[in-house]
């Protein structure tokens, strides 16, 4: 509908069921992305018209039962006939070998921006890094496509660049913390918090309990004078190599797990281990709306811009792994372009 040299266009939903504990507990949450253009001086007519499509890994062949038209010139691209609807995201989505219903926790291991990402594998108890890629199936990664049509007496491509209008976080407890969002195109190679005005790191190296004792995970050796020394195990990526305590832990007592693999106490007669843990740098929300951050470009030589969104859980979140039972949040983008 045109409005007041406003071109609304778009809106889906895409809801998925996320792992989000070591206790296996469940947590909901929704994402909402609406896509709407808006165009100034007096060139806008009907004849415009502002489409998003999805650029696919393979070719969809029941694309047309869920709305989407396979573009001329690129049968790996499809353009909406509509609004893109959960039905249609879900066979994007598994098409693609992507999650669909559910997230598992995985880490992007150290990160700066500018830089891409390489999602890996959670840690396993006392196997320190997982460099083992992620499975497709536990993240979400949709490849949008942009283009601005005018059809008179022939079919044209205008340009302009696309930018997050407006975003709403909601939810309950701190499960919102650990969803990241990771965008990339020819303008922007960020990581994405969308929890935070401001930007941050992650440390993505950890002391933690894996085994839920209540207590840092630890190793067990026998030194060359046949003495036992339980040394603090330290997962994930960190500078150099750990460093111990000159004397063993005491006065801890009797512990229990928490529900956080993170937040444990060191186990009496243990070495406490000390580490400089690696980080995964991530920009806030700050200046990324009001035409602040350009997020992908429509050009005159290129008349498709894409955006690739990469949706996961970061597993080194100290929120991470605390009881998520109940919690939910919603994330709501809203792009426009110029």
């Amino acid at each position: 509908m045109l409005k007041n040299k406003r071109f609304a266009f778009m809106l889906f939903v895409l809801s998925l069921t996320a792992i989000t504990a070591v206790s296996s507990t469940f947590a909901w949450y929704q994402i909402q992305v609406n896509a709407s253009a808006t165009y100034e001086g007096t060139s806008v007519g009907n004849s415009t018209k502002f489409q998003i499509g999805l650029r696919s890994e393979v070719q969809l062949p029941n694309a047309a039962t869920y709305n989407l038209t396979v573009d001329s010139t690129n049968p790996y691209i499809y353009w909406s006939d509509g609004d893109l609807g959960y039905d249609t995201l879900d066979y994007y989505l598994s098409s693609n070998g992507y999650a669909t219903n559910y997230l598992s926790p995985v880490t992007s291991g150290p990160h700066s921006n500018g830089n891409d990402i390489s999602l890996k594998g959670s840690p396993s108890y006392l196997l320190g890094v997982n460099d083992t890629q992620a499975s497709k199936s536990w993240y979400v990664n949709v490849n949008f496509v942009f283009r601005i049509i005018r059809t008179s007496s022939s079919t044209s491509y205008d340009y302009g660049d696309i930018y997050l209008k407006d975003y709403s976080l909601d939810g309950t407890g701190n499960i919102k913390q650990t969803c990241r969002v990771f965008f990339k195109s020819s303008t922007i190679n960020s990581l994405i918090n969308f929890n935070s005005l401001s930007g941050g790191t992650t440390p993505v190296g950890a002391l933690m309990d894996l085994n839920s004792d209540g207590y840092y995970d630890y190793t067990t050796t026998v030194d060359s004078g046949g003495n036992v020394v339980q040394n603090e195990y330290v997962y994930g990526y960190y500078s150099g190599t750990p460093t111990y305590a000159s004397s063993v832990t005491t006065g801890t007592g009797s512990k229990t797990f928490t529900g956080s693999c993170f937040e444990a106490d060191h186990k009496d007669g243990t070495y406490a281990a000390s580490f400089t843990s690696l980080g995964a740098d991530y920009i806030g929300t700050q200046g990324l709306t009001n035409k602040g951050t350009v997020l992908a470009s429509i050009t005159q030589t290129e008349s498709v811009a894409d955006l690739n969104m990469t949706i996961y859980l970061e597993g080194y979140d100290r929120a991470f792994s605390n009881v998520v039972s109940g919690q939910r949040f919603s994330l709501v983008l809203n792009f426009e372009s110029d």
